[in-house]
């Protein structure tokens, strides 16, 4: 703040790249909130293994995992589904969702939302956060944290201020798994067929530039029958 009570202000609240910074009257808008973080600091331990398959558990009674819901994060009974799977990306310092590497966790950071979301990775400060102990914690101090403290499927997950040592509502295990576990999905980067339901039981096949079903044939070796879903772009 200067002598005459004005703050630096990121121009609009848009969150991107080379957004102008103004001077402005004080709201205590997040564009106008700053962290000083000196250069010499080291920086804060991570404590995931990188790159390796988990589930977030929460640890009120009924130990809901951490699961995607359309474009936020609710707490739900495990069904050992992608939704649920997560991997930590040394790279970005992100953890991401291990079905869809596009995309990782994120502090909703338009308006005075405090969501936790699915944002596409660009490793912003919004996205960096570390295991502390039971909390998943954000680089600014904030920690993941189901609303309301209401141990239910379906409610929503925030991030949140840190509410003391004992609030199992923002208690998190991490469990590293298998991904050949899931189920309602496709397992990740290992190759497949996709079989029809009909009688003939025939396998989906490229030919040329169309598909077509034909008897399955060639084993693991028939390239145009195997496919592999691409968990860095979610694509087949």
């Amino acid at each position: 703040m200067n002598e005459k009570g004005k703050v630096l202000d990121v121009s609009g609240g848009k969150d991107r790249e080379n957004q102008d910074v103004i001077v402005w009257n004080l709201h205590n808008g997040l564009n106008q909130q700053w962290d000083i973080v000196y250069s010499d600091l080291p920086e804060p331990p991570v404590n995931f293994q990188p790159n390796k398959p988990f589930v977030l558990i929460n640890q009120m009674a009924g130990k809901r995992l951490l699961t995607l819901s359309g474009a936020n994060f609710v707490v739900n009974t495990r069904n050992d589904s992608p939704e649920q799977l997560f991997k930590f990306d040394p790279e970005t310092k992100t953890i991401k969702m291990f079905s869809n590497q596009l995309h990782s966790l994120a502090l909703s950071h338009s308006g005075k939302s405090r969501n936790l979301i699915a944002h596409k990775t660009d490793g912003a400060w919004y996205q960096h956060f570390t295991l502390e102990g039971k909390f998943i914690k954000n680089e600014r101090g904030l920690v993941l944290d189901v609303s309301g403290s209401k141990d239910r499927d379906g409610q929503n997950v925030i991030v949140w201020k840190k509410n003391g040592e004992n609030s199992l509502n923002q208690h998190w295990q991490v469990s590293y798994v298998d991904p050949d576990t899931i189920q309602n999905g496709i397992i990740p980067d290992k190759a497949f067929r996709i079989i029809s339901k009909m009688r003939g039981a025939r396998a989906l096949t490229r030919s040329g530039d169309n598909v077509v079903i034909r008897d399955v044939s060639g084993g693991p070796n028939n390239k145009d029958q195997i496919f592999v879903f691409d968990s860095e772009t979610g694509t087949i």
